[in-house]
């Protein structure tokens, strides 16, 4: 058995475990990173690299089949060619992941341990039983894995995101379970390279809770994709040729579709198996997550953090990196940790339209008014300006604005270039800035990001009729 110490051990090489490396790494702790395998992070291998892969090459073959939108016409018969979409794919995910194995390789052998970790006790851990660690310090960011429920791990063959960007071909046709950002996103991907898709999704879309944008969005999203909205699954079967789906659809209407693969898109689950984490009283929350302060990322046990997937379902690359520097750093630090400062976050999926929550959402700013702070909520529809020029008209923007400050504290939006609009006004919430400030920002015309100034125009407006009471 192999004796190792450190002052910082990292349990992961993910987005979030890297990041915690490369901080604690900083402030002078010692550390070593353990990971079971495979190499290479969640969002490199399995998440937001081949999913924004698809979604290019969608948005290509959607862009020529509407060419005649802005006057280009193509004449004569011509094919087009989705067969290599997944070759290209990998080899973009190839490349991405190269980056990550050289970062893990070069750290040294002995502060790198490749195999499955066991807690002990809370300052020791085993890796298969071959080499013991001890530690001052602990930062577990060992990530989720996609679930198949089990009404479906009876059938067989059903897709996750684990193996769907590993089919030789595109299918014809798909069954996607689950309206979040992987199966919107997957789904109308496919469906723009010729895939025939039915995404099945209950009362809303990702996780917006304003009906405004939620009705919005479902318009503008089942012009393009099918969606079978608060539809109930009656019975799959296997079938010769690929699964059979009989569903009651939002009529009540008994519907029988027939589909060549499955995608469940349901949930992903922590990756603590065999950690042995209620041993040590690392405590879990409702989800199975690790229970962790969002301030610091302490866990129920002060010197061991958690980041990224394991904590937390709301999960984007973005966010795990800055839990694992945060983590990373108090970790470091320890027993001083640091609280960071809240910034707004900015959560994106890249549907066509995209959708994007910066800051608060609705749901958050009605509990926060429980508290005794109001807000007002303006609107911009996206029908003119730059969303004209692009073909994109038909998006929505809602902000929520604090009546006393009237400062900017939230946003829910399904709107053309949202991902600029969104990291323009997580920006603006992080500084305090106002809609009076907003509203007389000099926004070049036409961008999307003069949106962002209309609709602060309409809050002013509707501020001014509250002080007229």
């Amino acid at each position: 058995m192999k004796d190792l110490s450190c002052d910082t051990l990292i349990i992961g090489a993910g987005s979030a475990g890297i990041e915690a490396y490369i901080a604690a790494k900083a402030k002078g702790a010692t550390c070593i990173l353990v990971e079971s395998g495979p190499l290479g992070t969640t969002a490199q291998r399995t998440g937001d690299i081949p999913t924004a892969s698809l979604i290019e090459a969608g948005n290509c073959v959607y862009q020529i089949k509407h060419s005649k939108d802005y006057g280009i016409n193509l004449y004569g018969n011509f094919d087009i060619d989705t067969s290599d979409v997944m070759n290209s794919l990998r080899a973009i995910r190839a490349k991405a992941t190269t980056q990550i194995l050289s970062f893990i390789y070069k750290i040294p052998e002995d502060l790198r341990v490749i195999g499955k970790a066991s807690f002990v006790d809370d300052h020791n851990i085993c890796v298969d039983n071959e080499v013991n660690i001890k530690f001052k310090t602990c930062v577990i960011a060992t990530g989720a894995h996609p679930v198949i429920p089990f009404e479906f791990t009876k059938l067989g063959d059903v897709l996750t995101t684990k193996d769907i960007f590993d089919l030789d071909s595109l299918p014809k046709s798909l069954a996607i379970f689950g309206a979040g950002a992987v199966g919107l996103q997957i789904g109308q991907a496919l469906s723009y390279l010729g895939c025939d898709v039915t995404i099945f999704a209950k009362d809303k879309l990702w996780d917006i809770t304003d009906s405004n944008v939620l009705n919005v969005g479902s318009t503008l999203l089942s012009s393009k994709i099918k969606l079978a909205i608060n539809s109930k699954i009656s019975t799959i079967e296997k079938e010769d040729n690929g699964f059979g789906i009989y569903f009651l659809d939002n009529n009540k209407k008994e519907n029988y579709l027939n589909v060549e693969k499955t995608l469940v898109a349901h949930s992903r689950a922590a990756n603590i198996e065999g950690l042995n984490l209620r041993n040590i009283g690392v405590k879990l929350n409702h989800l199975g997550l690790i229970d962790v302060d969002l301030e610091t990322m302490q866990t129920s046990i002060p010197h061991i953090f958690a980041a990224g997937d394991v904590c937390t379902s709301l999960m984007s690359t973005s966010l795990a990196k800055i839990q694992g520097t945060n983590a990373g750093i108090n970790a470091a630090t320890y027993p001083y940790v640091y609280v960071k400062d809240n910034k707004a976050k900015t959560r994106v999926i890249f549907t066509d339209p995209p959708m994007a929550i910066v800051g608060l959402s609705l749901a958050q700013m009605l509990k926060r008014s429980e508290n005794g702070n109001p807000f007002i909520t303006s609107e911009y529809r996206a029908n003119d300006g730059i969303f004209r020029v692009k073909r994109k008209e038909g998006g929505i923007l809602r902000l929520y604005v604090d009546e006393k400050s009237r400062k900017i504290m939230g946003c829910e939006m399904c709107i053309a270039r949202a991902e600029s609009i969104a990291n323009f006004l997580a920006l603006a919430i992080s500084k305090g800035m106002t809609c009076d400030d907003l509203a007389s920002f000099p926004f070049h015309y036409p961008t999307a990001e003069n949106a962002i100034a209309r609709a602060c125009e309409s809050a002013i407006r509707a501020l001014s009729r509250k002080d007229s009471f």
